[in-house]
């Protein structure tokens, strides 16, 4: 594995402020709040994004400690990738900078993972989403902030600006979605009692936001992209339906109302009232995690803060404004730039389709060699299906999916039962952590199938039933299985009924 950056895991590392959730952007859409994966190898559990890096660090140093003592290489930045002669043993080439020194290889598979470059705010000097910019005005408002940008980035971090402890912002839209769930959500059993991996199940609210999101909305608005008019029409039926959703929580749910308003600063005075600035005529893009349009309508509809429309050139003229500014001028106000990241694969072509590829693309961008000595790229339309998909299909953390190590399988051969089980206890300490940090676990333990009991892992706490419930409810919920096994609860013997709570 060749990595382009000096050690794995950097990015989010000291981003205690971030929010990394497998199933966040994807509620209520494809059926789980999980906060589990269950990915073949290196799983990990919704946290700040410093502490999901600590987990796979953690996982890497047990697991995999001489893998990366003998299989990765850092500092490779990987530059061009040429397909040459099938009958080559390694018909692939590939040209990496090794820290300024060229250095080439030769293979017969490559997978190319280069994800996303730099975020384009950095031309200007802000800093990235996962590196902490300037604090955040704590309880009230002090400063006039404006945020650039209308996805998930932007939307989070006016969020941000509006709570009352904005490191911890994260934590509300949990809070919302806790609420918005059903009561079982917020509930685990207790470990004399008879239970069953749990399928999830939706609310009246959760529902119409399902009816309302179906993914061919997001296809088609991103595929019409270059029409203005179809995309503020799109947005404007996004403002409409979570406008409307809002005034529905208002008399339907008071308890999720107050959540709010005490995770809120109070509504400030015009002149320090934040903005949001995008370039469609409505601040609703459609592409945008449903809970962070719902979030936005509230604070929209409590006048929390004013959304600008804005051309993008206007945009870039005010960033530039902002970039000649003195340390001090900045300082007296908080400006936030959220334009996103080019992808850093496939380099494209020159518009016309000829020439070399454009050199505007992020310093990891591979440039991709067929025989025919083309660069590599994408249609228009497949590009949009991509941008479009990225943030609201893939697979589920639900289902258990994990690959069984073949040792294992070598030491239990044709007993399935044996592993699964073993397969499924190896990610023990992932739960126990979990446990440690949230419900004040002493232990974890995996209890597997029997004849007369499926299995099981039990954690084992002296938390109240109360207690539990409210620490669920500011996590989201749990969907209360792990690796397709459910989670029970010891019971504490001076107060459990063996009811589920």
């Amino acid at each position: 594995m060749y990595e382009a950056n000096e050690s794995l895991l950097t990015k989010g590392e000291r981003a205690s402020h971030r929010l990394v959730h497998p199933n966040y952007n994807r509620w209520p859409m494809l059926g789980s709040m999980d906060m589990f994966t269950s990915l073949p190898v290196l799983n990990w559990y919704a946290d700040s994004a410093d502490n999901v890096v600590e987990q796979l660090r953690d996982q890497l140093q047990r697991d995999y400690k001489v893998l990366l003592r003998n299989s990765v290489k850092k500092k490779h930045i990987a530059k061009k990738i040429t397909q040459r002669a099938s009958s080559l043993a390694n018909p692939l080439q590939v040209v990496f900078d090794n820290e300024g020194t060229i250095v080439e290889y030769e293979f017969q598979i490559v997978v190319i993972a280069a994800g996303f470059g730099d975020e384009s705010s950095t031309n200007w000097g802000f800093k990235d989403y996962w590196t902490r910019e300037e604090d955040f005005d704590k309880d009230t408002h002090t400063r006039p902030c404006t945020v650039y940008g209308l996805g998930d980035g932007a939307l989070i971090d006016i969020l941000r600006c509006c709570a009352r402890s904005p490191d911890d912002a994260w934590r509300i839209p949990l809070g919302v979605i806790a609420r918005l769930r059903s009561d079982h959500a917020t509930e685990l059993f207790r470990d004399n009692s008879e239970v069953k991996v749990r399928s999830p199940t939706f609310e009246p609210f959760e529902k119409k936001i399902q009816a309302h999101e179906e993914s061919l909305r997001s296809v088609a608005w991103a595929m019409t992209r270059s029409s203005q008019a179809i995309a503020n029409g799109y947005a404007r039926d996004e403002s409409h339906f979570y406008l409307q959703c809002i005034d529905e929580l208002k008399t339907n749910k008071g308890d999720l109302i107050d959540f709010l308003e005490e995770q809120l600063k109070p509504v400030a005075r015009t002149d320090l009232r934040p903005l949001l600035v995008g370039a469609l005529d409505y601040a609703f893009e459609p592409t945008a995690a449903p809970i962070n349009k719902l979030l936005l309508a509230y604070l929209l509809v409590t006048e929390r803060i004013s959304y600008v429309p804005t051309t993008k050139k206007q945009q870039v003229e005010e960033l530039e404004h902002w970039r000649a500014q003195t340390e001090i001028e900045r300082r007296s106000k908080i400006t936030i730039c959220r334009f996103g990241a080019p992808k850093n694969f496939p380099l494209k072509k020159s518009p016309s389709g000829r020439g070399k590829a454009k050199r505007t693309t992020p310093a990891h961008g591979v440039e991709v060699v067929v025989r025919s000595k083309t660069v590599f790229s994408e249609t228009q339309t497949e590009e949009h299906l991509v941008d479009a998909l990225a943030g609201i299909t893939g697979g589920e953390y639900v289902l258990f999916d994990a690959m069984p190590h073949r040792v294992t399988v070598a030491h239990f051969g044709d007993d399935n039962d044996k592993v699964t089980s073993a397969t499924i206890a190896k990610n023990k300490p992932i739960l126990l952590k979990f446990a440690k940090d949230n419900l004040d676990a002493t232990d974890v333990d995996f209890q597997p199938r029997k004849k007369s009991r499926a299995a099981r892992w039990v954690i084992i706490t002296n938390l109240d039933n109360e207690r539990i419930r409210e620490r669920l409810m500011n996590l989201g919920g749990l969907d209360g299985n792990f690796f397709g096994t459910p989670i029970v609860l010891n019971p504490t013997p001076s107060r459990d009924s063996g009811a589920a709570i």
